[in-house]
């Protein structure tokens, strides 16, 4: 199957493995195994204006076409810039984050965490694009990370779940405890 998902998609050993092994199965099975072509990498998406980032993140993008990839590059964009007011249009009132610690309900509090990672992540940009999936790499601390993010659409075309898993585990760890910090302190690193 990792044969299969690399060829289809044109995908590298280690995002084939992410794909079988890291994420639910409804984003594993949405994958085309048969035909399909890899996605070209985003690449970095500049920062925008707050206003284009509300409004493109109002607007949303229905199905999977280029509107779509410009909603998931403006979830970057909003978390790098950790701005509230966007992700809260993004995202449903009912949104799941699945973090790589555990997982949280509603829009406020996943907004809240979606801010507080863009100040402990440091250069989060999207690598590539497979479906719901985008693929992301930054640092912490001088240290590389990468990893996946899933945004996962409801109905109403707002973000519904959100999982982002990362790798390596030390750098994950590095990020966890400065999230910690931060949450205890009550406030967002860099304030």
């Amino acid at each position: 199957m990792v044969k299969e998902l690399r060829a289809a998609n044109g995908l590298g050993l280690e995002e084939a493995k992410l794909l079988l092994t890291g994420l639910p199965s409804t984003v594993v099975e949405s994958v085309p195994r048969e035909g399909g072509a890899a996605r070209a990498p985003a690449g970095e998406s500049g920062r925008r204006g707050r206003a284009g980032l509300v409004r493109r993140a109002r607007r949303g993008a229905a199905g999977g076409g280029p509107g779509a990839h410009n909603c998931r590059v403006d979830l970057l964009a909003a978390i790098r810039e950790r701005d509230r007011q966007a992700l809260g249009a993004l995202v449903a009132d009912d949104v799941v984050f699945n973090s790589p610690v555990r997982s949280y309900r509603g829009r406020d509090q996943v907004v809240d965490l979606l801010a507080l990672i863009g100040g402990v992540l440091d250069d989060l940009t999207a690598t590539r694009e497979v479906e719901t999936v985008t693929f992301v790499k930054g640092h912490v601390d001088g240290e590389e990370l990468d990893g996946v993010l899933v945004a996962i659409r409801g109905a109403d075309d707002r973000i519904s779940e959100i999982t982002l898993l990362l790798r390596p585990l030390a750098t994950l760890r590095a990020a966890v405890r400065k999230m910690a910090r931060a949450l205890a302190e009550g406030g967002q690193p860099g304030e």
